[in-house]
């Protein structure tokens, strides 16, 4: 859901959101469903030459979530680096 958000920061359409994130239509619209519902993603209709077209938006509460999610996503790889640094130390014997 992290990569939806980051795809839609600028304002994009469901299809191309699907196409960048590798998603199924219904895995995407369970995820925007989800999303929308929770505030972190909106619908705007963008008027365009001949048509209007619906585009998807990360509204400030989802910028908010990927900023917290990027730091506990690097918090924890930094966790886990550490844990595979220590086993790959060897045993001292004294």
């Amino acid at each position: 859901m992290a990569n939806v958000l980051s795809v839609a920061t600028a304002g994009k359409t469901k299809t191309y959101v699907k196409q960048k994130c590798n998603l199924s239509y219904r895995q995407l619209r369970a995820y925007m469903s989800i999303l929308c519902e929770r505030g972190l993603l909106m619908a705007e209709f963008h008027k365009g030459k001949s048509n209007h077209r619906r585009v998807f938006v990360t509204t400030d509460k989802g910028r908010a979530f990927l900023k917290a999610y990027g730091s506990l996503r690097t918090t924890i790889e930094k966790g886990i680096l550490k844990l595979h640094i220590k086993k790959l130390e060897p045993i001292s014997t004294h």
